[in-house]
């Protein structure tokens, strides 16, 4: 742990620096403007303790308080040095931010027992940021796993353009289109509910049984055969109270018929070019008043 003493007066950053270094830490002094500090090069859990009374005149604490909730710089904690005539205003200085006060001028004990406080909240807080840093590692990989799973755009025969935007790094969201054999291609998009790891594995087990046709005794030809036995394997009492929703077609390329099947699933639409659109009889005139 390193620590950070700020303060506006030479008596007081000498005092506070004898006392920590004879306890073994790593101090820095600054008497300058906190906001000439740059923290995001930090390379270590750093506890700062600064003056309350220049922080006050200031309006509140400094710049460097919005580095606390980053990820990206190790954890900071906040000791506020209050003059004991002002003790009256901790609150506020929780209220505004600081991690803990101290009061000023140092008793050795207190200072000593606040330091160790900080320093075993700064571990827990390094603790928990490494924690983070592994499991946005681990979802971004499976994230990445879920996209390798997702077909390519087709470009012959029945062209597909898809993109996958899920609201989140990781979900349950997904959809697969193959060729059942050279005249019948499969289309399907399938959501899970909820977010996250679990939702997205169920997902992921949907789309590789029916890549691999799996399902025991289905018709894949036929759409409400594939929901009725996906919806027998995958009941809610055995999947943590997950379900998902579903579209399902197959289109016959030969005489260009679409037949699907959807399960609590958001219907498809069928879009026409403007110089397609089928022109079987004129359209009728409206012909009702209203006053």
């Amino acid at each position: 742990m390193h620590i950070l003493v700020i303060h506006s007066e030479d008596k007081t950053r000498r005092r506070l620096y004898q006392l920590l270094t004879a306890e073994g830490y790593d101090v820095t002094l600054w008497m300058d403007d906190p906001e000439t500090l740059d923290l995001t090069q930090l390379s270590e859990p750093t506890l700062i303790i600064e003056e309350w009374k220049q922080e006050a005149k200031a309006g509140g604490l400094s710049a460097w308080l919005s580095l606390k909730a980053s990820t990206d710089v190790p954890p900071i904690f906040c000791l506020m040095l209050i003059p004991q005539n002002s003790l009256a205003q901790y609150t506020s200085v929780l209220a505004n931010g600081a991690d803990d006060w101290l009061s000023h001028p140092v008793d050795p004990v207190e200072l000593r027992a606040r330091v160790l406080a900080g320093k075993h909240i700064l571990k827990i807080k390094q603790e928990l940021q490494d924690q983070t840093r592994l499991l946005r590692a681990e979802l971004a990989e499976a994230e990445a796993y879920v996209r390798s799973l997702l077909p390519d755009d087709l470009t012959e025969k029945v062209p597909i353009n898809a993109r996958f935007i899920p609201s989140r790094l990781l979900g349950g969201d997904c959809y697969d289109f193959y060729w059942l054999d050279p005249d019948y291609l499969v289309i399907y998009l399938l959501d899970v509910s909820g977010h996250g790891l679990g939702s997205a594995l169920l997902s992921t087990s949907v789309l590789n049984m029916l890549r691999s046709q799996s399902l025991p005794d289905v018709n894949f030809y036929r759409p409400e055969k594939v929901l009725q036995a996906l919806n027998e394997t995958f009941q809610m009492n055995d999947q943590n109270e997950k379900y998902f929703t579903m579209w399902y077609g197959v289109y016959n390329r030969a005489n260009r018929q679409l037949l699907y099947a959807s399960a609590g699933h958001p219907p498809a639409v069928l879009i026409y070019s403007q110089e397609k659109q089928p022109h079987n009889k004129e359209p009728q005139k409206n012909t009702n008043k209203t006053n």
